[in-house]
C-alpha cells in the first residue's frame, strides 16, 4: 500500500493532546509514527509564546542532535538511519499544522502586524520570483503562539522549481531580503561555530541570505523541501561502524536542499578511518550546510560512518546523536 499524499511534510506542526506542539522532521515517516521532535509545551509560568489564555515553553531551546534526543520522550530505532530518532505516534496527535493553509489564514485575517509583515514578504518573494503559491509559514507563527514584537518570520518553500526560482531571485537581488550585518552576522556565525565546532570564518561560507536574514527590521529563515510525502517500505537497513574522516568533491544537487540533506561524493580520499567498499553518498541533519549540499564543492567530512550490506556500499553520516561531525568547505 503506497505512502499517504496527505500526510506531513517538513515543518509542519502537530498539535499534541497533552498541551504540546512538535514539529515534523523530514518527509519520511511510518504511518503509525511521524519523525519530529516536541518543540513546545503548556506552562503555567509566563513566556513570550500565548495563545487562547495559556503559555508555552519551549522544551527544545535550539536544534542540537544531543539536546533534540534528550528532550524528546518517544524514540523508535529506524532501520533506515540506523539509529534511535525521535518520533511522535500518529495517536497522540490532535492536529496537523499545514504551513501553506496557514497563509490562506492570514490573508483573509491578519492577527497582528508580524503576520502582515509575514504576509508582505511572503508576496515580495512570490511576485520577484514569479511563482504562484508553494510558500509556507512555518514556526511559531504557524501554530498561533507568536510574539509580535519578538518572534521571527519562518518561512518553507515546497517544490523544487519553486525552491529554484527563489533562490535565483534572492540571489539576483530582485527581492527586497537583505542579509545580515554587523551584530546580526556576528551573532550567527559565533552561534553556529559553538554548535558545530567549526571556526568562525568556516561557518562564514555558509551564509546565504536565500536561507537567512533581514526583511524590513525582522528576521527570517526560508527551508526548502521538494514536498513529497515517503515511508519506508522497501528501504534497506543501515549499520553504523565508526567514525570516518575524508577530503572529497560533493556533487550538489536538488537533494541537499531537503531535510535531511543529501549528497553524493566523488574523488574522495579517506583522512581516517577505514571503508572496503565505496562511500557513495554524506546525509546531514544539520541544516547549516544546506547550501554546501545544494551548490557542491570541495569539502573534509567527518561523521559516523554507515554500512549496507545489501548494496555493498558507505554512508556518512553528519548531525546525529551518535557523532555529530562536521564539514569544512574546503573549496
Amino acid at each position: 500500500m503506497p505512502y499517504p499524499t496527505d500526510a506531513p511534510l517538513d515543518h509542519y506542526y502537530l498539535e499534541l493532546r497533552n498541551n504540546c506542539y512538535a514539529v515534523v522532521a523530514g518527509n519520511r515517516h511510518y504511518r503509525h509514527l511521524y519523525i519530529g521532535y516536541i518543540k513546545y509545551c503548556s506552562t503555567s509560568k509566563k513566556t513570550i509564546w500565548f495563545k487562547n489564555g495559556r503559555y508555552y515553553r519551549r522544551i527544545v531551546e535550539k536544534y542540537d542532535p544531543l539536546i533534540v534526543h534528550k528532550a524528546s520522550q518517544t524514540k523508535q530505532f529506524i532501520p533506515y538511519y540506523g539509529g534511535e530518532i525521535p518520533v511522535i505516534p500518529v495517536s497522540s496527535v490532535a492536529r496537523i499544522y499545514n504551513p501553506l493553509e496557514r497563509i490562506d489564514e492570514i490573508i483573509t485575517h491578519p492577527q497582528d502586524i508580524l503576520e502582515e509583515k509575514a504576509l508582505d514578504l511572503i508576496e515580495d518573494i512570490m511576485y520577484s520570483s514569479r511563482i504562484h503559491g508553494g510558500i509556507g509559514l512555518t514556526g511559531s507563527i504557524l501554530i498561533g503562539i507568536h510574539n509580535p514584537q519578538i518572534s521571527d518570520i519562518d518561512l518553507v518553500v515546497y517544490g523544487w522549481r519553486n525552491s529554484i526560482n527563489v533562490i535565483e531571485a534572492v540571489e539576483e537581488g530582485a527581492t527586497n531580503l537583505k542579509p545580515f550585518r554587523n551584530y546580526r552576522l556576528k551573532a550567527w556565525l559565533e552561534r553556529n561555530a559553538a554548535a558545530t565546532g567549526l571556526t568562525v570564518k568556516q561557518v562564514a561560507k555558509y551564509y546565504r541570505v536565500w536561507r537567512r536574514g533581514v526583511y524590513r527590521g525582522k528576521e527570517y529563515s526560508i527551508i526548502y523541501n521538494d514536498g513529497i510525502p515517503q515511508g519506508f517500505n522497501g528501504e534497506d537497513p543501515w549499520i553504523s561502524r565508526g567514525i570516518i574522516r575524508v577530503e572529497g568533491i560533493l556533487c550538489g544537487g536538488l537533494d541537499g536542499l531537503n531535510y535531511p540533506s543529501r549528497v553524493c561524493i566523488e574523488n574522495y580520499r579517506v583522512l581516517e578511518g577505514y571503508v572496503d567498499s565505496p562511500i557513495v553518498e554524506i546525509i546531514s541533519f544539520e541544516a547549516l550546510y544546506i547550501p554546501l549540499f545544494y551548490e557542491g564543492g570541495k569539502a573534509i567530512v567527518e561523521g559516523l560512518l554507515q554500512y549496507n550490506n545489501v548494496r555493498d556500499v558507505y554512508r556518512i553520516m553528519v548531525g546525529v546523536v551518535e557523532y555529530p561531525g562536521r564539514i569544512i568547505w574546503v573549496g
